[in-house]
Formats: C-alpha cells, sequence, structure tokens
C-alpha cells in the first residue's frame, strides 16, 4: 500500500512537469493525455514509470510489518526515456529527454532567433520618416512621395494615418492630405502628391506631416511634426547623389538613388521615439525578439515585414502585444538562396511574480571591565549581550496583466527593539550603496550586469502602475510643469499618486488628471539656466547635488516672444553625465 502511494505520487508529479518538458506548437505536437499508468499520446508512450522496490528488493527479510527504517532502501524509483522513433525523426537513448521550445528558432549555419517575455511594458514607440527633399516643378509635386513608419505596440492599432499640413499652419487645423497608413510593426505608404485645389506654393516652400494612431475606442496617439521642403526637380537630384554616396560609404554597397534613399529612410525609424502625444491603452507584456549569427547576405522578416540587421548580423526587434497567443512568422531571404520559414509562438499569460527576501539575525555578548574608553563613538561596546537583525525583500510582480507591482524594503543591520524606527523616515545613506563605474571596478561574474530597479531615499520602496496612472512611496519628481508661470518641479521622497483617465480630448490631451503627493522636504531645490552656445560642458550654480535627484530638460523657445515651443527630457547616461560634487553637467550631443 506504501509503495502503490509513492507511485501515484510520482506519477502526479512527473504528469505535472510532462506539459512543460514536451512544449510542442499545438498546430503539429500530438495530443498528450496523462494517467494513473503513465503519459500516451497519437504516437504511443511517452514516459514509462517503473518502481524496483517491490520486484528487486535490496533488503533480507522485511515483510509488511515492518517499520520504516528498515524498508527505506526499497522505496526508489526509475525514470527512464524510451528510444523513440516517430515522425520527428528524435533519436532519444535511455535517460536523455528532449524539450521541444516554442521560444526559439535555429537558423542555417549556427544563428539563432529567440524571444523572451518582459513583464515590464517599456515605452511605447513610434517613428515616421520621408525624404526631406521633394521636387516640385509646374505647381505640383513631380514625384510620388513615400513614408516610413515603424512602431512597438501594433495589437493596440485599429488605424493609422499620414497627415500632411502646411508649415505656416502651427497649430495643425487643417491638413492638405491624408494618407491611410498600414497597421503593422514595419509599414510603408505612398502619397501621390496630390494637393487641393486652389493651394498655391513655390518651390522653397516645406510641408509637414505627422502620423496619427488609433484605438478601438477612439483615442488617439500622435507624433511629432516633421518638416519635407519643396524644390526643383533638379536640387531634387542632386541631393539623392550626396545621400547616396553617403549611404554607399557607410554600408559598403553600390546602391542606385533609390535604394540609397529607401535604406536610408528604413534606418532612420529604428532607435528614435517620435510620440508627441500617447494615449492608446497598453496593457499585457514585452516581447524581444533577437538574433545571434544571422547568415551573411540574408534579410529577416517578421510576420512579413523587414527588420535591420547590423554589422555583426544581430537582429533586435520589439512588440507590445495584449495577453494571450501570439505568432511570428520568422522569414530568411538571400539573394539566390532558398528563403527559409519558421514560426515562434509566445503565449503572454499577463502573470508574473518574482521575489527574493532574507532574514539575519547575530547574537553577541561581551564583558568589557577596567578603565576603558572607545577610540570611535559607539555605546554598544559594554553591553553584555546584544541582538541585532536585518529583514530585507525584493518584489516584482504583474496581476491581470495589467498592473506591475514593485517593492522593496530593507531595515538594514541594527537592534532588533530599532528595527522599524525610522522606517519611513528618509535616509541620505543609501546613495553610497550606488558603486559608479567610473570611480570603482566592481567585477560580480562573466558577462554579468548590476541593475537598480528602486529609487528610494528610505528603506521602503514600493510602486504600482496601471494604464496611465502610478501609486508610490519612494523618490519622484513632482513634474507640474505644463503652465508657463505655475512650475513646480522638484525630487522629493515620499507618497506620490498620479491618476490619469483613459478618455482623451479631441486634440489628445487627458480628459482628466489628478497629482497628489506629500513629503517632507529634506533637501533645498537648486534651478540654472543655461543658453545653448553649441558647448556640451555647463557649472551649475550649486555643487554638492543630491544624487538621483537631477533633473535636465532642453527648451526649445521663440527668439522673439520667449514662449517655449518644445521641451525634452534629457535622459541620464543616454544623453548627459553630472558629476554631483562640483556641480558639472556633460552633455553627450
Amino acid at each position: 500500500m506504501k509503495m502503490k502511494l509513492l507511485d501515484y505520487t510520482l506519477i502526479g508529479i512527473l504528469a505535472g512537469f510532462a506539459a512543460n518538458a514536451t512544449a510542442q506548437d499545438a498546430s503539429t505536437a500530438p495530443a498528450t493525455q496523462c494517467g494513473a499508468d503513465g503519459c500516451a499520446s497519437d504516437e504511443g508512450v511517452l514516459f514509462k514509470i517503473r518502481t524496483r522496490g517491490e520486484q528487486r528488493p535490496v533488503t533480507d527479510a522485511t515483510s509488511e510489518q515492518s517499520d520504516s527504517g528498515t524498508l527505506q532502501p526499497d522505496r526508489r524509483v526509475t525514470v527512464e526515456a524510451e528510444r523513440v522513433e516517430s515522425k520527428w525523426n528524435y533519436d532519444l537513448q535511455p535517460g536523455q529527454a528532449l524539450a521541444i521550445g516554442k521560444w526559439s528558432t535555429d537558423l542555417p549555419g549556427g544563428g539563432v532567433i529567440w524571444a523572451t517575455e518582459d513583464p515590464n511594458l517599456g515605452q511605447p514607440q513610434f517613428n515616421v520618416s520621408a525624404p526631406s527633399l521633394v521636387p516640385f516643378d509646374g505647381g505640383r509635386i513631380a514625384k510620388p512621395v513615400r513614408f516610413y513608419a515603424y512602431n512597438n505596440y501594433p495589437a493596440f492599432i485599429q488605424r493609422a494615418e499620414v497627415l500632411i499640413y502646411r508649415a505656416s499652419d502651427a497649430d495643425l487645423v487643417e491638413p492638405l492630405a491624408k494618407v491611410e497608413l498600414p497597421v503593422g510593426a514595419v509599414s510603408d505608404v505612398q502619397w501621390d502628391g496630390a494637393l487641393p485645389a486652389g493651394f498655391e506654393a513655390r518651390a522653397g516652400d516645406e510641408l509637414v506631416y505627422l502620423v496619427r494612431a488609433y484605438a478601438a475606442d477612439g483615442s488617439f496617439d500622435e507624433t511629432y511634426p516633421r518638416r519635407m521642403q519643396l524644390v526643383t526637380p533638379e536640387e531634387a537630384e542632386r541631393g539623392n547623389q550626396v545621400l547616396r554616396q553617403s549611404v554607399e560609404r557607410s554600408s559598403g554597397l553600390a546602391l542606385s538613388a533609390e535604394e540609397a534613399e529607401q535604406r536610408s529612410l528604413v534606418e532612420g525609424v529604428f532607435g528614435e521615439n517620435s510620440l508627441r502625444q500617447q494615449n492608446i491603452p497598453i496593457y499585457g507584456s514585452r516581447i524581444r525578439i533577437q538574433g545571434r549569427d544571422i547568415p551573411e547576405g540574408y534579410s529577416v522578416l517578421i510576420n512579413g515585414q523587414s527588420h535591420p540587421v547590423d554589422l555583426q548580423r544581430k537582429l533586435v526587434a520589439e512588440y507590445l502585444v495584449p495577453v494571450g497567443r501570439h505568432g511570428f512568422d520568422i522569414q530568411l531571404r538571400g539573394a539566390g538562396q532558398e528563403a527559409t520559414n519558421s514560426r515562434l509562438d509566445i503565449d503572454v499569460s499577463g502573470k508574473y511574480m518574482f521575489a527574493v527576501a532574507i532574514a539575519d539575525l547575530t547574537a553577541s555578548g561581551g564583558n568589557v571591565s577596567g578603565s576603558i574608553e572607545p577610540l570611535a563613538g559607539d555605546d554598544r561596546y559594554d553591553d553584555s549581550f546584544l541582538l541585532e537583525g536585518r529583514l530585507a525583500f525584493y518584489l516584482k510582480g504583474k496581476i491581470k496583466g495589467k498592473y506591475l507591482i514593485t517593492a522593496q524594503a530593507d531595515t538594514q543591520e541594527r537592534e532588533v527593539s530599532e528595527l522599524f524606527r525610522g522606517f519611513w523616515d528618509a535616509d541620505p545613506q543609501d546613495v553610497f550603496r550606488r558603486l559608479d563605474p567610473d570611480a570603482y571596478y566592481p567585477v560580480y561574474g562573466d558577462d554579468s550586469t548590476t541593475y537598480r530597479d528602486v529609487d528610494t531615499q528610505g528603506r521602503f520602496y514600493v510602486r504600482v502602475d496601471w494604464d496611465k496612472s502610478q501609486a508610490l512611496w519612494g523618490n519622484y519628481n513632482t513634474g507640474i510643469t505644463g503652465t508657463e508661470y505655475g512650475q513646480y518641479s522638484r525630487s522629493l521622497y515620499g507618497g506620490a499618486l498620479s491618476w490619469r483617465s483613459r478618455r482623451s480630448t479631441d486634440l489628445g490631451e487627458a480628459g482628466s488628471q489628478l497629482k497628489v503627493f506629500g513629503s517632507e522636504a529634506q533637501t533645498a531645490p537648486g534651478h540654472s539656466e543655461f543658453i545653448g552656445t553649441g558647448g556640451s560642458l555647463y557649472y551649475l550654480k550649486h555643487t554638492d547635488v543630491l544624487p538621483g535627484s537631477d533633473r535636465v530638460v532642453l527648451e526649445v523657445r521663440d527668439g522673439t516672444t520667449g514662449r517655449v515651443e518644445r521641451r525634452v527630457d534629457l535622459a541620464r547616461g543616454a544623453d548627459y553625465e553630472i558629476d554631483e560634487f562640483q556641480g558639472r553637467v556633460l552633455l553627450t550631443r
């Protein structure tokens, strides 16, 4: 009876693992059923479980009355993989098992393309490009204009369109033309250049264009306007020749003017985000498709759309997708070579949870006698018994594919009786735990990196993100910059709530927005403004800046009125570096 229960327990455990060990594409894999006698499929038995205890005991003179200690040597189970001959031509030897994954595919020549899922959605991206010079002759555009677009969230877009305006239409009120843009991660569309009757223009005038993408609920995203100039056909031809020479030098290939222009525009839409308004609700996960050692001379198409491959034959594509199952068709094309096709099947469950915690307790005792004074200030040297501890945890999880929770707490090493004293207060000592790679040489292992997912001056941090809203306890920036004379931008430690309704106005602004924050300020604000001189080094009015509290913004202002026309938040490490102690800012470009 004991052996039978053991059999059923192990069968249940292995049946649970069987689904993962034989994760196959549902369209090609046979149906699998597991029961008390093992796992079987249309192709036959997949696993056999044999118990040797009763048939081949290693003990002597045992009976049903023997105790558990005597029977212990006979409680063993052997799991073997049978030799399998199937339509997949898998030849499994005893003791071997094969797991078929849906997240990677092998390429000719030893390359591989694989996918990974990140519960953190990241930043929605949309970009569009078109020729900067458009031939214009006889009051009309002499050559069709092709637009190229890239975005990483096509699953949430119902339709998109390219809008063309006069450059003088600063408020973008009346478009000259609307061109429907196919929905996809990489897409292109051609505009025939037709202009409305009565439109008068001449060579030298400018047009602006942008992309507006709509969701099923009517909300829309919009890119920053970009300019293209109407020029004579001769000037457009000279510009194309200059572009062709530049592209040929960078790529090392002989290209025609049209091929060079297409290559430049396609590469220009990747690696940049020109979203001006982002209202479409995004939920789910971020899928990254990466490739290594892609065969020379091959191009990669994902779902029929071409993606660039760098000089090291690497590929990276990113998609924001909702909860559910998603398929990505991978195709490799080479000149004079037969195209190869494969498929990645990604199942986004919307569930994710990662947590790690430590608990440390130290008990110590000592006895000090005589006339002894400590060299440093320490009131614990004469304690006869000392009990110290530390509690810490980190958690990151996703609920319903929508709510992303990040939490961390660290009481630090202290006496147990004072473990949670001042737990909610700011603790500036946190900044000393951040290692500057320019000042130190940290080595944590082969090809490893460090990443700080929380930003807090205190011992506790929690952040909940959903839709366009966020609630947190930790470091934050007030971010009230929408008005000209009522701006309030400070880095504080405390609690903050930023809520935004999913409804948007006809102009794309939030229908309702609420910001609430509370903090006991323990730092003094500092503000410095500089006129752009073309240089890259700027000295702040204040030194000894609190690390992590800096915020650098680039403002483009009207030269006559001083009105702010555009604000760009610069990212530390990518756009600038800062020396907090000396108060020195160094721009990268």
